[in-house]
C-alpha cells in the first residue's frame, strides 16, 4: 500500500523547478537605484543647508 503523501524532492533537484525572472530582478535593481538617488539627493539638500 502507497503512503497517500509525497516525498519532498531532494534539494539538488529542486533547482528544476524554479524559473528564473529576468524582468523581476531588473524591476527590483530599478527600485533599489531609485531609492538610492533619493538618499543620495536628502543627503546633499543636509548638507546644503547646514
Amino acid at each position: 500500500m502507497k503512503s497517500p503523501f509525497r516525498r519532498n524532492r531532494p534539494r539538488w533537484r529542486a533547482q528544476d523547478a524554479r524559473v528564473s525572472r529576468p524582468g523581476l530582478w531588473l524591476l527590483a535593481l530599478g527600485l533599489v537605484g531609485m531609492l538610492l538617488v533619493e538618499v543620495g539627493q536628502s543627503s546633499r539638500m543636509a548638507e546644503l543647508s547646514l
